[in-house]
């Protein structure tokens, strides 16, 4: 696609390897794009790093054993995909009754975020406020506080530990109504340009280092289970945005990004950049 061959690069071949790889999406059943998206960029991961591990077993011979031991290490675990997508949360626990404090990390490659109810239209600010708000743990949730040794009520804060270079949001629109499964049709507003520096770590109180700019929408209009997905892609190199629906790809101004059928929105922390691929 970025050699630039052909005028147009049609997506059946890829879809045809994925299907033989992931067989569940080897159907024409309504799928969810964001678990098609998981499952795609932690498959491309674990082969990556298969990749990697070939090459340190070809060049072990060259190497010390100091040096192979840092190669693997670095080869082993760390990929493009969790270079670009992978980020980190922080957790803090404080029991209420002895104000005892636990700390613990947790990746993350897509943030699912709540969408606020008994309202028709929202922020994605909101959205984000609702994920990282402070949350108390009772009843049957109660955490075990190891130093009352008890099942205790339990604080939990939630903040971004570190920030991806490429933060996937996905909003949760199926929710419950009733017994029954529901889509939530809420207008999240959203801009532009995002800040994340109100849900950054103490550590990384960097504004630079919170500064997003959306590049791709993913859409999902119709029903929870009967329903259409489109895209909307901006070109940074011409500064124009592409909606792309199926076989037709046209392009679009700036303000028919904003959709209440929002479903994923892509930001990218960094200016785009010309890859240097040989041939481009």
């Amino acid at each position: 696609m970025w050699l630039g061959r052909s005028s147009s690069c049609a997506p059946v071949e890829a879809r045809t390897v994925l299907c033989s790889i992931l067989p569940q999406f080897n159907n024409h059943s309504q799928q969810d794009a964001q678990e098609l998206l998981l499952l795609l960029s932690s498959t491309l991961h674990d082969d990556l790093k298969k990749v990697g591990r070939c090459k340190i077993r070809f060049s072990k011979h060259q190497l010390r054993r100091d040096q192979h031991r840092n190669c693997a290490s670095t080869l082993g675990e760390s990929t493009i995909v969790t270079k670009l997508f992978e980020g980190q949360l922080s957790y803090m626990t404080v029991c209420m009754q002895c104000d005892h404090q636990a700390h613990s990390m947790q990746t993350f490659t897509v943030l699912s975020l709540p969408i606020p109810t008994n309202t028709s239209k929202c922020s994605i600010q909101d959205c984000l406020s609702l994920f990282f708000e402070q949350t108390l743990l009772t009843g049957a949730d109660k955490m075990l506080c190891s130093a009352c040794e008890l099942r205790r009520e339990t604080a939990v804060l939630t903040c971004l530990d570190k920030p991806p270079e490429i933060l996937i949001l996905h909003l949760k629109r199926f929710g419950c109504k009733g017994k029954n499964q529901v889509k939530l049709r809420t207008n999240v507003v959203f801009s532009m340009k995002l800040d994340l520096s109100l849900f950054l770590s103490s550590s990384e109180q960097n504004t630079s280092y919170s500064s997003y700019r959306l590049y791709a929408v993913v859409n999902h209009a119709g029903q929870l289970n009967m329903g259409h997905y489109t895209a909307l892609c901006h070109n940074t190199l011409t500064q124009t945005w592409h909606c792309f629906d199926d076989s037709e790809v046209r392009e679009i101004p700036d303000s028919h990004v904003q959709s209440a059928d929002a479903y994923i929105l892509l930001y990218s922390r960094k200016p785009f950049r010309k890859p240097k691929i040989v041939g481009l």
